[in-house]
């Protein structure tokens, strides 16, 4: 009899041990779940600062074309197209802007310059413009 009593309480331990170890292994699993999630999102972050200053590299390439290279306000419609290290793109364009209103009264107040540069590393994308007045 005390053999029967005894062969219970060792199953009754073996299930217990398996309820705990079931238990410690859940927590960890969630654990490892909330650290994968968090590399992720400052990896995310990591690469949305990459991609904006790649995008400010094609705004100054763009400004430095427009005085240094061409002239001051002669590059309206000009682009440039450059690939940095680590594996990102820019792609910077100047445009005019008309923005004379009916009481503009110098060709001066009537256009300014835009430059607007897109910035691409890995699978985000980050644009900046940049108004240059005259």
């Amino acid at each position: 009899m005390k053999s029967i009593l005894k062969k219970k309480e060792a199953g009754v331990s073996l299930l217990l041990t398996f309820l705990i170890l079931s238990v410690i292994f859940s927590i960890a699993i969630a654990f490892s779940g909330v650290v994968l999630r968090e590399f992720k999102i400052t990896r995310g972050a990591s690469h949305s600062y990459r991609a904006i200053y790649i995008a400010d590299a094609g705004a100054e390439k763009m400004q430095y074309i427009i005085f240094r290279i061409a002239g001051i306000w002669e590059t309206t419609g000009t682009s440039t197209t450059g690939v940095v290290s680590g594996g990102g793109v820019y792609n910077a364009r100047s445009e005019e802007l008309d923005l004379c209103a009916p009481s503009c009264t110098s060709p001066a107040d009537e256009e300014i310059d835009k430059i607007t540069s897109d910035g691409i590393f890995r699978d985000l994308r980050r644009k900046i413009e940049i108004n240059l007045l005259p």
